[in-house]
């Protein structure tokens, strides 16, 4: 909802959603069957007594050591793997599944309409004269909201942005009037 800013009933029913979902239940379930067998592993050891000619006790280790050393190797390496490439997954996923939530056209001021500087895009319909604009730059998604309007060219483009983008913006622009603060202050010495 906050990177393509739709409402949550739309997100249910999307298919990037079902395909991320998918991906991060995929993992969480794997690291948790793996966390439960490294426990069940780990104080898996027994003692038994073993026969012998002077009938004494003997620890006998069971294959249960190994195995926790080898699960918890693999489960080391499946989450380093999923944190080093989770943003390719992420965009794999997106390349794969914006295409069927999306059209190749929007509909405004009674014709389907595409956006002229961008022929590429995909447009995600949330309500009536309501679009998603979704641009496509090296397996990565960009997304603006696109309103129709009565006026010509019959549609506004907002640029979706979150909180960390507005604050950059704002510490740009407090930043741009210092740096002209700064300026009339070198040039009245």
């Amino acid at each position: 909802m906050e990177l393509i800013d739709i409402p949550y009933e739309k997100t249910i029913i999307m298919t990037t959603t079902l395909g991320l979902a998918a991906v991060k239940y995929t993992y969480y379930y794997c690291v948790f069957f793996i966390v439960v067998i490294i426990i069940l592993s780990a104080f898996g050891i027994k003692t038994k007594r073993i026969p012998s000619r002077w009938n004494t006790r003997i620890m006998q280790k069971s294959p249960n050591r190994q195995v926790f050393t080898l699960l918890l190797f693999v489960g080391c390496v499946v989450w380093l793997i999923y944190t080093l490439t989770y943003s390719a997954i992420v965009e794999s996923v997106f390349s794969r599944t914006i295409p069927l939530d999306s059209r190749t056209s929007f509909y405004c001021h009674d014709r389907y309409m595409i956006v002229n500087e961008n022929p590429d895009a995909s447009y995600i319909f949330i309500s009536e004269g309501d679009y998603r604009m979704a641009i496509q730059h090296d397996n990565q998604y960009t997304f603006s909201r696109l309103k129709c309007i009565d006026s010509v060219p019959y549609y506004t483009i907002t640029p979706v942005k979150n909180a960390t983008v507005l604050i950059a913006d704002g510490l740009a622009a407090k930043l741009a009037l210092l740096q002209g603060d700064i300026r009339k202050v070198t040039a009245g010495k």
